[in-house]
């Protein structure tokens, strides 16, 4: 499964956990839940809209999520749309939906003639128009409108990026530099919006969940969040307890560097008895000073290289740093195999993958089409 060794029942029981949540929280499962239609009234979560109320129906959006949101969005009002346009990481149509293709991590020309399209669909909406904003992370490079020049802005984000600071710091930096973040693109469209979230920001603060296109007080936006990480993390609990583990969710919200949340759950793995699970979520932030290949979730699972027993930790989005790995797994056996002094050298020129090649234990799901944060779990 996903690729890894698993050489050892915990960790087979590890992945099958990972696995379980990803689907139970996939795109299509949340907006088939949360949303209804029935004679011309659209049920999103507990608010109602009669679509006969406006004169015609946009769909705009962005974000790692948004293609898939779009999707589900589509299968359910696809007859009531007019036009629509999403920024994805690839070229597509969904229906009356165009996907213009943008660039992420990192924002780029593309990212800012995507945007410009955007607009000149968001200049045809009326007063009398509905709008559903399809809103994710990654929104923050692939919706692209900089007041400064695009080389400085891009070479902004890059050293954003490896900064460790915590998305809401980056954010509300991208955010200071964009004419569109922080609610500017709120003055390009008219009428009633609906602005459908899929956090991926620790505490679901829409002030900076994709540097907050929409943010504003206004009562012409409902803001809606279908999905966060404690869904995730419920999901994995769900699956712990079918599998017989006494399972226990500890720093839900963790956000910071690797190695002060893997000090903490390697001392609770020293105590924890066979048939222990642990359930951890938030963020890790690295802050990036050497030129290895790697991820916040590989240096994580790295730094609990004195832990007992199996330790996983993947990011939701599929793609952890500058690696193609999720995440990563290992045992207490995989780390004493490679050794301390070795695990440390890694540690130091931030190249967690190397470990997680030599071991098998690369967790390979590729872009999931969602972002919820991180996932981990330590079995004993």
């Amino acid at each position: 499964m996903f690729g890894v060794h698993a050489d050892s029942k915990e960790k087979r029981d590890a992945l099958s956990i990972i696995d379980y949540a990803l689907k139970k929280t996939s795109i299509e499962k949340i907006m088939k839940g949360y949303i209804r239609f029935s004679g011309n009234k659209l049920k999103i979560k507990n608010r109602e809209y009669n679509l006969k109320d406006y004169e015609n129906i946009y769909v705009l959006g962005s974000g790692k999520a948004s293609y898939r949101m779009a999707s589900s969005l589509n299968s359910i009002i696809g007859k009531q749309i007019k036009e629509g346009l999403v920024i994805y990481t690839k070229k597509d149509r969904i229906g009356k939906i165009k996907i213009e293709k943008g660039t992420h991590p990192l924002p780029s020309e593309l990212s800012f003639e995507a945007t410009q399209k955007l607009l000149k669909v968001a200049k045809k909406i009326k007063e009398g128009d509905l709008t559903i904003y399809l809103l994710s992370g990654g929104t923050s490079s692939l919706l692209c409108y900089p007041k400064i020049g695009m080389k400085k802005f891009i070479e902004l984000n890059r050293k954003l990026i490896k900064s460790g600071k915590n998305i809401g710091e980056i954010n509300k930096v991208r955010i200071k530099y964009s004419k569109i973040k922080g609610g500017k693109l709120l003055k390009h469209i008219k009428g009633k919006i609906v602005n459908l979230v899929v956090s991926d920001v620790v505490g679901d603060s829409l002030k900076y969940i994709g540097s907050s296109p929409l943010y504003s007080r206004s009562k012409r936006v409902d803001n809606v969040i279908i999905a966060n990480n404690r869904m995730l993390l419920e999901k994995a609990v769900e699956k712990a307890r079918k599998l017989g583990y006494n399972v226990r969710i500890k720093y839900p919200e963790y956000e910071g560097p690797p190695r002060p949340l893997a000090e903490r759950i390697t001392f609770i793995s020293k105590r924890m008895r066979p048939g222990d699970c642990i359930i951890s979520g938030g963020e890790i932030n690295v802050k990036v000073r050497g030129g290895g290949r790697g991820g916040p979730n590989q240096e994580f699972v790295l730094w609990c290289y004195k832990t007992k027993g199996t330790i996983a930790s993947i990011d939701s989005d599929g793609i952890d740093g500058n690696t193609k790995a999720a995440g990563g797994i290992a045992s207490e056996r995989d780390f004493q195999k490679i050794g301390k002094k070795e695990i440390e050298k890694m540690l130091k020129e931030n190249n967690s993958n190397k470990f997680f090649r030599r071991i098998g234990g690369e967790i390979i799901t590729g872009p999931t089409g969602t972002n919820l944060n991180d996932l981990r779990i330590m079995i004993k």
